[in-house]
Formats: structure tokens, C-alpha cells, sequence
């Protein structure tokens, strides 16, 4: 028999749909977007007959859009999965955000601060980078990954992280034939501290990963799955096609009905039924600012009885924190399956203001 129809919408920056860089240099290791992993993974779906998965890919690149984008783009799929496969252009540390550092501390510097000592060295960048003193911070980058994450897992959809793959720094000499520069000397550090901040804020928000780095370890190394430095061989995207479509088949099939499509949209939940969670003061002021909700009850916190049979969702009244993703992560695991878990600002249309549409980065010289 049939499952019912699942979405997987999969966000992707450069690696995933980037084959117009293929120049004569690449020679035999170039392909079309056919080879890609989301229409592979598509294909590979479709010859399932006991399931009935889509695909759907988003090109996208952080560097140039918001959360916001991103979430919105996603969640108007109403997916019940969401791949996200972004970060690299979040990794491109040059000299150029050294001196910017170096500016600002300037910059801000008074009379009574003292002298200050700038020593540039891939120790020193690295350093910054992990310190998120440079305007490319981890922990930034990390947010971002925790922010649209959680999103879509507190809907009661499944979200799987990738990681960026290490390449050795003498691999393909060091250059990049896209546009035939080199990476900073520290790029590969910088990668390693990425993939240790995002994969952790991914698992905090509630999403899986899939650790690309140790993937291409175990299928040949860079010179098999990739053909530049970040680009991925057609033989890996077909690896990565691979995993999620057993992933999709492991996770999706068993997934409990899917909660109401109106939470994929904000601005769109008014006659919701919804219980709040948190301290009475707080669920007041949310009720007055929101008379079109249905408010069947309100607790401190959550209690396992039958008072949420008549319930959509439940409202964490938290203030924002690093906290909150973990206190709505237990709440899921506590209440029934079919409740979904929202914030206060969910209830608000999405601000997503025109501009910064484009980013400009500097070279690697």
C-alpha cells in the first residue's frame, strides 16, 4: 500500500547545483546538474512503489540571502523533511577580514586602552575565526543553522544537517580551479571549527547530521568526491543521493500525520487552538496581542494529561535564549505527536525586507 505523500525540500548552496563552473579544466570529472544528489535522490525515490516521496531542490546561497529567505522558501513546500546542505561561503576567511579586525579594534581604540599588537599568521586568523572576532563568525553561522532547524522541527518535520568535507591542504596542489585561487593557509582549520559549531547547534535545534567530511573518508577521500576543492564528484553525489534516500525511507515512512499546513505559513494561524506554556504575566500580554488565537489553557509547564485533546499547538513564552530550542525539543518528546511546538514571533507574518540580495567577498590573496 501506498504511504501517504511526503516532501523533501533541500536547500543548497554552491556544491549542490554549481555546474557552470565546469571549464576545460576539470575535463572528465565535469557533469550536469542531472548528477547532482537532490535528482538522483529524486530518481532513486521514484522507483520505490511502496513509498511516495518528492524532491524538491532550492538553490540558495546564505552569503546572499536571509533566514528569513530561507526558512519562507522552505516552508512554503510544506515539506516533511528539509536538507541543508549550505556554509561553504561562510568559510572563505582572507586576509581582507584580518585588516577589518584589525580597523575596527583600531577604530575603538581610546587613549586609556594602550597599545595593541597585531601578529597576521594562520594562527592568529584561525584564532580570531574561533573567537568570532572576524566578521565570518562561527557562532553566527551557527545560529543561523539552530534558527532554521528548529523551525522546521518544532512543526514536527525532519531536518538533517551536512557537514563541509576537509579536503587534504595538498589536495589538486591547494587550488581552487573555480576561478583558479587558493584558500587562506588556515581554511582547513577554519572548516574543522565550522563543522564542530554547526553540527552542534544542529543536534541542539533537533536535527540529524550527516557528517560529509567522514562520508568522503570512507568512499576514496577528496581525490574521488571531489573534483575542486568543495565541489562534489558526481561518484559523491550519487554517495550522498544514497544516504538520504535510506535516510527518507527510515524517517519519512514512520512519521506521524503531519501537523496542520497553516503553521508553515505565519501570519496564517489565526482560530488556531493553542495552549501556553510559561508564567502567567507573559501568557496575559500574549493573549491580548493575539484575540484571533483560541486559548484553551495555560500552565507553567506541561502537565501529561487530556487536556490537550482539543489542542493545535503549544506556545513556549520563554524569553529568547539558547534555552528555549531545548526546552521546546522536551516538549515534543513529552506531548502527543500531533502537537507542534511555536514561539510567540511564529504567530507574526515573516519580515523578510528586500535587499542584501547580493554579498561581495574578497579574494583569497
Amino acid at each position: 500500500m501506498t504511504q501517504a505523500t511526503h516532501r523533501i525540500a533541500i536547500l543548497g548552496d554552491s556544491r549542490v547545483f554549481d555546474t557552470y563552473y565546469a571549464t576545460a579544466v576539470y575535463g572528465a570529472t565535469a557533469y550536469g546538474y542531472h548528477k547532482t544528489f537532490p535528482h538522483v535522490l529524486q530518481r532513486m525515490l521514484a522507483r520505490r512503489a511502496e513509498v511516495d516521496i518528492d524532491c524538491v531542490h532550492i538553490p540558495d546561497h546564505f552569503r546572499g540571502r536571509t533566514v528569513q529567505n530561507n526558512i519562507l522558501r522552505l516552508a512554503l513546500t510544506d515539506p516533511s523533511a528539509v536538507v541543508l546542505c549550505d556554509g561553504i561561503w561562510e568559510s572563505l576567511i582572507s586576509k581582507r577580514h584580518f585588516i577589518e579586525h584589525v580597523e575596527q579594534v583600531i577604530g575603538d581604540a581610546t587613549a586609556e586602552t594602550g597599545a595593541h599588537c597585531f601578529t597576521y599568521s594562520e594562527d592568529s586568523v584561525v584564532d580570531l575565526f574561533e573567537r568570532n572576532k572576524l566578521a565570518l563568525s562561527p557562532n553566527a553561522y551557527a545560529d543561523r543553522v539552530a534558527t532554521i532547524a528548529s523551525w522546521f522541527v518544532r512543526r514536527r518535520r525532519k531536518v538533517v544537517w551536512l557537514t563541509t568535507p576537509i579536503p587534504p591542504r595538498d589536495h589538486l596542489g591547494g587550488l581552487h580551479y573555480a576561478g583558479s585561487y587558493r584558500p587562506f593557509a588556515g581554511w582547513h582549520r577554519c572548516l574543522e571549527i565550522l563543522n564542530r559549531e554547526t553540527s552542534r547547534a544542529a543536534v541542539a535545534a533537533g536535527a540529524e547530521v550527516l557528517d560529509l567530511d567522514a562520508l568522503m573518508r570512507e568512499h576514496g577521500g577528496a581525490s574521488a568526491c571531489l573534483i575542486d576543492q568543495w565541489h562534489f564528484s558526481a561518484a559523491f553525489h550519487r554517495v550522498i543521493a544514497e544516504w538520504l534516500a535510506q535516510w527518507s525511507l527510515r524517517s519519512l515512512t514512520s512519521l506521524p500525520p503531519a501537523a496542520s499546513s497553516r503553521v508553515m505559513v505565519q501570519g496564517m494561524t489565526q482560530g488556531l487552538a493553542v495552549h501556553l506554556i510559561g508564567p502567567a504575566e507573559p501568557a496575559q500580554t500574549f493573549m491580548r496581542a493575539h484575540p484571533s488565537l483560541i486559548v484553551r489553557g495555560h500552565s507553567a509547564s506541561f502537565v501529561d494529561d487530556d487536556r490537550y485533546s482539543e489542542v493545535d499547538a503549544l506556545i513556549l513564552l520563554a524569553p529568547p535564549s539558547c534555552e528555549r530550542m531545548t526546552h521546546a525539543r522536551a516538549l515534543l518528546r513529552q506531548c502527543p505527536e500531533r502537537l507542534v511546538v511555536l514561539f510567540p514571533e511564529d504567530l507574526a507574518p515573516m519580515d523578510n525586507p528586500p535587499g542584501a540580495d547580493r554579498a561581495a567577498f574578497g579574494s583569497f590573496k
